[in-house]
């Protein structure tokens, strides 16, 4: 039988902020908050303000609204974002962002390098990918997620770059791992090609 090993755990569950920017959103919103009450143990879950982790969930069916959110939100250490999307044929939770990295930018050219399909939830210039019912089935699934997410984000090698792309049909799941782009400016500081050159 495996076993966890204890020490790549820390045991907490990060303090969780949903943010919903549309339907989609708020019903990932409502799965979250309901998932947190159920299972809220005493101890486990930090005061706000103590240090402790914390994790923003911006869901919604528009990148542009998911992606953006953290371009306001004050980057202090231990403040993590996650978008999440959906789109008429999927949904991509993730990826998991520490200080804005990887940006969008960055997921957009290396979705384009490996070819990892995922398109569908940017090619409509920030307008929603989404249709206009909501599957309570994928608001679900994206909760899922989040709650996976988050129990990574608490432990001490919480995974930046993490994001999970499930697709409909045949609603298989697939971990993607995303990192910022060498000399992309707003995730590395580099300002042109010049400052690459190491004297």
């Amino acid at each position: 039988m495996l076993q966890e090993d204890p020490g790549r755990r820390s045991g907490v569950l990060p303090v969780v902020r949903c943010t919903a920017h549309d339907a989609f959103g708020q019903q990932v919103a409502d799965h979250v908050t309901a998932y947190l009450r159920r299972h809220e143990r005493p101890g486990r879950r930090p005061a706000q303000g103590c240090g402790s982790p914390t994790l923003v969930v911006e869901a919604s069916a528009s990148p542009v609204s998911a992606f953006s959110a953290d371009e306001h939100e004050a980057q202090s250490a231990g403040t993590w974002t996650l978008p999440v999307l959906s789109s008429p044929h999927g949904l991509l939770v993730g990826p998991l962002r520490d200080a804005g990295q990887p940006c969008l930018s960055c997921l957009l050219h290396r979705s384009d390098q490996h070819r990892w399909g995922l398109e569908p939830f940017f090619a409509t210039d920030g307008r929603p990918c989404g249709v206009s019912g909501v599957s309570p089935l994928s608001a679900r699934a994206a909760a899922a997620l989040v709650m996976r997410m988050a129990l990574r984000t608490g432990r001490d090698d919480a995974p930046a770059g993490l994001a999970w792309h499930v697709e409909f049909p045949p609603h298989g799941a697939r971990a993607l791992h995303i990192l910022p782009m060498p000399y992309c400016r707003r995730c590395t500081g580099v300002r042109d090609a010049s400052a690459r050159e190491v004297s």
